[in-house]
This record gives structure tokens, sequence and C-alpha cells, in this order.
């Protein structure tokens, strides 16, 4: 109950006659709002999940999707004409109560509103956002793209200049105690009148009477504030609170929502504080002091004491950090706190089309992150405080330079971080590639695993209802085989061969029982996507080839293209086997192509009323260029059928997980039946590869 206080009696007028009234809200923006809406987005009091929505209007119910956009539109009219009935205000604008620990071992209420409210207020904000403009460059919280970089940027800058200076500057860093559900509604109502006219008839229902909020079996009256998950809740706390500091004399003077910061000369600082929490109090908020951070730089060791102890003695809980110790939004503010948030990458660390995991270090993150950061925000920045990027970044490039032995990226190119990171990924990748030397199997296997098809699993969501998810042991023997890590003890294969420890030779055993399981699956996954895109299909067809027992893996029973049907015929080769390996060190998916070359030699004389299409796959590689192009072609018309924009990325995941299923099960399939498989395969534990 602290955290939804009471508030004063509501003295704001509500709208009248001549209050205006904004557009209709068109189908088309229903559509867009619902679209926007992040998957898994949870119900309110009304139970009416997003993703419900989200589904109706897609293209397999055009017809249902026009007539609920229509009449959705028709109920968020009536909600922005503020013509709710009264009786159910406050439910309908009320929600279900979340309670989520904070850091500090607090308590962060979050209301989770119907999903009609919240609907409407997306497409409100999305009308609104030109309001930025009016907040900036102090309140970064509302519609500012790069707000949080810029304040944390103009903050490191503000405090490397003051380092520097003869007189003692002053960083402080607030905190306001319960700030959304503590803002006196009587400032949300004015400011939506004063600021969004057109929208008060529907913030006056939202908050002109206290609103019911269900926490369980519990009940809870929301009299003040913002319901913290109102999509709108961010712009009205920005025009409550942007006036007073509007007013504030110092420097550096930024806020995001209710994170503020000052910078200064110390009276200046002092000053903006004490008007800061008398403006504040006046609206229903409270400076949480003992949360609050002093910091003191530049000037003499006597000069910055001396401010410390004016602000300890009108504040004596404010708390004084040391530089190294400074956190800004999340973001550390000192070089040396910045060290201590980094660790070393290995070769895992590498992108998943340079062969590694795609578990990115951060260190190898950070230089490039910070450059791209800097100066895509520099404009904002320098409407802050006074800004020069590239003086602020000197060291950074410096050491960019150093590292890449690459000329600077082109001016209109800096922010954008995929500039500065590929040079050192190409450099990370190089030396791992020139550690293989003549190994020609390390060679092909970097080959191979550094394409998008072939790590495209780790993509993909383990979830087990959709197949997949992989076993522990699964995931263990892929990871070791993409880094080419140990994955078994080398032991004695069923078929009288050496198992090396690499499990290279369970790949291409012919007595190994995974290569069948995953010759099916494959199958499988192709007869359901032409099932997907319209296409029935049958496996294994008789009579194709009267004259001999041929069969090839599947065929349409309905025409593919101009009247003939599609038959396939799929195969997945060891990218590591002896016959191979000369070409695949060479060439990433020669194995494959190679493969498809045989494929279609071996189906020269199938009838004119057939389109062939051979399909390679391969162990450590991507697929053979017919391969590709019919996955590519599956994933279109697959969402031609049912609007699915990804469904090409979600084939190429499935097939990319089966081939890891049938990687393991052939692994696994080397080893004697009976066998105590703890005493065969190994758990791989860091480090998995060379230190990158």
């Amino acid at each position: 109950m602290e955290k939804h206080p009471s508030n004063p009696p509501i003295c704001h007028p509500p709208p009248g006659p001549a209050t205006p009234t904004a557009l209709d809200i068109t189908p088309a923006e229903i559509v867009e709002a619902i679209r926007a809406f992040p998957n898994g987005s949870a119900a309110g009091p009304d139970g009416l999940r997003p993703q419900y929505l989200k589904e109706l209007i897609s293209l397999k119910h055009q017809e249902l999707g026009k007539k609920l956009s229509e009449s959705l539109a028709a109920v968020a009219n009536i909600m922005l004409k503020g013509a709710v009935p009264q009786d159910v205000i406050p439910i309908f604008y009320g929600g279900n109560l979340f309670a989520f620990k904070k850091k500090d071992n607090g308590i962060r209420p979050i209301a989770v509103g119907t999903s009609l409210r919240r609907l409407v207020c997306r497409i409100v904000i999305f009308r609104l956002r030109h309001l930025s403009k009016d907040l900036q460059p102090i309140q970064l919280g509302f519609a500012t793209k790069g707000g949080v970089e810029a304040a944390v940027h103009a903050a490191r800058y503000f405090i490397e200049h003051a380092a520097m200076l003869d007189k003692p500057q002053v960083f402080l860093k607030l905190d306001v105690k319960n700030a959304f559900n503590s803002l006196d509604r009587n400032y949300i109502l004015k400011c939506a009148e004063e600021f969004m006219p057109e929208y008060y008839k529907f913030v006056w229902q939202c908050y002109g009477e206290p609103s019911i909020l269900l926490h369980g079996k519990y009940t809870v009256s929301s009299q003040a504030g913002i319901q913290q998950g109102d999509p709108l809740g961010p712009l009205l706390y920005c025009l409550a609170t942007i006036a007073p500091h509007k007013r504030l004399k110092s420097k550096l003077k930024e806020s995001f929502l209710d994170d503020d910061a000052l910078g200064g000369d110390p009276e200046d600082a002092f000053n903006d504080l004490c008007s800061l929490q008398e403006a504040l109090r006046e609206r229903g908020l409270t400076l949480n002091i003992a949360k609050c951070e002093l910091m003191v730089i530049g000037g003499s060791e006597a000069e910055r004491q001396t401010v410390y102890d004016a602000f300890l003695h009108a504040f004596p809980d404010l708390q004084c950090p040391q530089l190294k110790d400074l956190h800004y939004l999340g973001a550390p503010i000192h070089d040396d706190a910045v060290a201590g948030a980094l660790v070393s990458a290995t070769e895992a660390s590498l992108p998943i089309v340079e062969g590694g995991l795609g578990i990115r270090s951060v260190e190898k993150l950070a230089l490039p992150a910070f450059l791209a950061s800097a100066y895509s925000v520099a404009p904002l920045t320098s409407e802050i405080i006074v800004f020069e990027p590239d003086v602020y970044c000197r060291d950074a490039t410096a050491q960019w330079l150093q590292i890449t032995q690459h000329d600077l990226p082109h001016l209109d190119a800096r922010p954008t971080q995929k500039v500065w990171d590929d040079p050192i990924i190409r450099d990370t990748a190089d030396r791992l590639r020139a550690t293989a030397g003549n190994d020609i199997s390390e060679q092909a296997r970097l080959r191979g695993v550094s394409t998008k098809e072939n790590g495209a699993w780790l993509g993909a969501l383990p979830v087990a209802s959709l197949g997949n998810l992989l076993t522990d042991s699964v995931v263990r023997i892929a990871v070791g085989l993409r880094l080419g890590a140990p994955v078994i003890t080398p032991h004695r294969c069923v078929c009288g061969e050496w198992a090396d420890a690499r499990g290279y030779h369970g790949l291409s055993c012919k007595k190994s029982r995974g290569r069948i399981p995953t010759h099916k699956c494959l199958n499988a996954i192709v007869k359901r996507s032409l099932a997907s895109a319209g296409f029935e299909s049958e496996l294994e067809p008789q009579g194709i080839f009267p004259t001999d027992s041929k069969r090839p893996d599947g065929v349409t029973l309905t025409p593919w293209d101009r009247g003939r049907m599609l038959a396939w015929d799929a195969t997945c080769v060891n990218t590591m086997a002896i016959s191979h390996i000369i070409a695949t060190s060479a060439r990433a998916g020669a194995a494959a192509a190679q493969a498809e070359q045989g494929k279609i030699e071996k189906y020269r004389d199938i009838g004119q009323e057939y389109w062939f299409r051979p399909l390679g796959f391969e162990t450590l590689g991507p697929p053979g260029p017919e391969a590709a192009r019919t996955i590519t072609e599956f994933g279109q018309l697959i969402q031609q059928e049912t609007g699915e924009k990804r469904a090409t990325e979600y084939l190429r995941q499935r097939i990319s997980i089966e081939i890891q299923r049938g990687n393991a099960a052939s692994i696994m399939g080397t080893a004697p039946l009976g066998a105590n498989l703890d005493q065969i395969f190994s758990v791989i534990r860091p480090p998995l590869s060379i230190d990158a």
C-alpha cells in the first residue's frame, strides 16, 4: 500500500463542451498498433492477451481480421471521446498488479492494464511523438532515439573535462522516491489539457478518479500517480515535471524519466538541488536523498572537501561514492569501472557467421559499441552540453587503430557499430584461421562453420512443443563439432575402425546408428514445408521409374510449376570425410554441391512430368546451391500462404537442428551396444578452443 498513496482531491476541471476531440482512430492504426505488441505480452483484467488479437488479424483470417479491426476502431473512438460508461471506468482503466523485486531489495509495482486501453495508448503515443521536441534536450525519456546513450556520454564528457579544471565542479545524480506512483494527478491532468488537449477526455477517464488494481485476491485503489505499465505513462510524467527542470542553471541538466543528473559550479548545483526539491514536492514527489549521489571533481583536494562539507551540511544523507564506483543509468562512468565489467573472449565469442557461438565478448564489443554510440548521439549530446566527439573519442579511436591497423571509417558511417566491429571480428577470425596452418581438417571445419546456414540452430527458440529443444548431449556435441573441441574419448567403433576424439569418424561410418534418422527427418521437414505452402506430397513414391527400382525421396501430388510435379532426393554428407576433405578445405559447401551433382546424374532420366531437385546438406557446412535455392523458394511460398515473414529463417533453423541431432546420433552410434557412455563421451568445459 505504501507504493500507492492517496492523492489530494482532484481540483482540475473535467473536460467541457469546448474540449476538442482527437481525430478518429482508423482500422489501419489498430492493425499497426496490435502488430507492435511484443510477443508474449500479458493480459490485463479483461484476460485478453494481445497475442490473440495478433493471430486474429493475421493473413490466415483476412475477412475476420478486417471486421475485428473495424470493431476495435469503433471502441477506441468511444474511449478517445471519454464516453466509457462511468460504472465500468474503475475496472476498465484499472489493471492487474505485479510486484517485482528491485536490485536494492525494494518493490517495483507494475500494473498491466486492459489490452484495449494499452492499444489506444500506443496509438496516442505514436500520434504525439512530436512532443519529444518540447522536452529535449533536458528530458530524454520519451520518444528520444539514443536518449540513454546521449545522457551517459554527456555525463562522462562533463566529468572528464571537469577533472582538468582549476576550480571544483559538482556532479549530482538524483533519485525520486516512488516517482510514478506518487505524482499528483492534478498536475497530470493540467499538463494533459495544456499539451495534448484533444486527448484530455481520454486522459481524464484514465486518471480523473481512482481505479482498481487487482493483486491476487487483494484489491488496491490507485488514487495517485501514473500506473507503471501504462504506455502513456512516460509522456505524462515528462510533461508534468519538465517545467522545473527547464528553470535549472547548471551547465549539465538532464533527465531520463525520473533519473536526473546535474553538473556545474557548486553554487549553481546547490541552488538547483534546493529548487528542484521544492518543485517536486509541490507535485507530490520526494527526492530520496539517501539514494542521491554527489561527486566533486577538479580543483584542489582542500577545495573539493569544502564543497563536500557544504552539501553534506544541508543534505547529510547524500552518498559520496568513489569515481570508479559511479554508475549512471546503469552504465559505468569511469574507465576503471568499465574495465571491471569486461571479460576475455574465445573462439566461441565470434559471431555465428564467423564460426563462433554468437555469444559476443563484452571486451571485444565494448570499443566498437562505445565509438558508435558516441558518434550516433553526438548531435543530441551537443544540445545537452558542449560536446566534441573527436576529442571525446580520441583515446578510443587510437586504441581501435592499434588493434585493426585499419583506416578510420568515414565520418558519415561512424554512428554504425558494424563499421567499427567488423575489422575487429575479421582480425580475430584471421588469427584463428592462421592457427590452422596446413591442417586441412581444421581449414575445412572453419570454412564450413563460418556460414549462416550451419549456425542456424543457434538462433532457434529452444521450445519443446516446436521440436526445437535439443538435449544436453546434442548441444554438447554440436558445440564441440563447431569449435573443433573433443567430444568423445577415442574408442573402437562398432565397425572396427578407430573413432577419433572429435567424432569425425562417426559422421560417415556406414554402421553408425545415426545416419538413417537424419535422412528421414530431412525428408519429413521437406514434406511438412510443402504442406505449409499448399502442396501435398508423398514420400518414396513408386512407379516413377518403371524399368528399375530407383525412387526419389518424395514427389508432390499437385503440380509445382508449369504443370509439372516436384520430385526431390535429399542427402547429408560428411564435411570431414576423406573423400571430401580436400574440396571442403578449399571451399565451404563443396561436398554438398558434389553430392547434388551425383543426384542429378542418378535421376537424369526422370520423366518430363517432373522437376527434379537434389537437396544436398553437410554435417558441418552449408547446403548445396540447389538445396539453398529450394529452401528459399519454400520459405517464400510459406510466407505467401501464412503471412509469416520469417518462414525461410525458421525452415533453415529446423533443418540445422535436425542435422545437429543426426550428428550427435551418428557419433553416439559408434559406441558398442551396452557400453558405458560416461566413459566414452566427455563433458566439454571451458576453455573450448584456442583463446581468441
